[in-house]
């Protein structure tokens, strides 16, 4: 249960940078070769440090500072990796919402410290109306 903590405890210190207003912020806890994927312009994997914070930094050069909520936190621990998994709920500083996204973040023990090693985000769309 302490690697789980740790590991949340690193991806909330990761989100604090990114809802700052820091498109590359978010990879504090990055390993150089971590593979990330996202469903609007990274859908065939990005992989390695400078790739992904190139990617970051294009298409999310107009993020603003926002308050975000983490729901539905769920996480496991198999030997020395930890997967993560929630919703981001993210709230403009005026109040107003924004897109909420899913994230399935994983985690490995690399020399002692806690590393990203794969992160997945999906846009959450909201249901049909029925």
């Amino acid at each position: 249960m302490e690697a789980i903590n740790q590991v949340i405890s690193l991806e909330k210190e990761a989100l604090k940078a990114w809802s700052s207003g820091n498109p590359a912020g978010y990879g504090v806890h990055a390993h150089q070769e971590l593979i990330y994927f996202d469903n609007l312009g990274a859908q065939n994997f990005l992989e390695g440090e400078e790739e992904i914070k190139s990617y970051a930094e294009a298409a999310f050069a107009e993020l603003t500072a926002h308050t975000y909520e983490m729901v539905g936190v769920k996480a496991k621990q198999y030997g020395d990796t930890v997967i993560l998994g929630y919703q981001y709920h993210p709230t403009m500083l005026d109040g107003s919402p924004s897109m909420n996204w899913a994230a399935t973040v994983v985690y490995s023990l690399i020399e002692d410290s806690w590393k990203m090693v794969h992160t997945s985000w999906t846009m959450l769309m909201p249901p049909p109306e029925r």
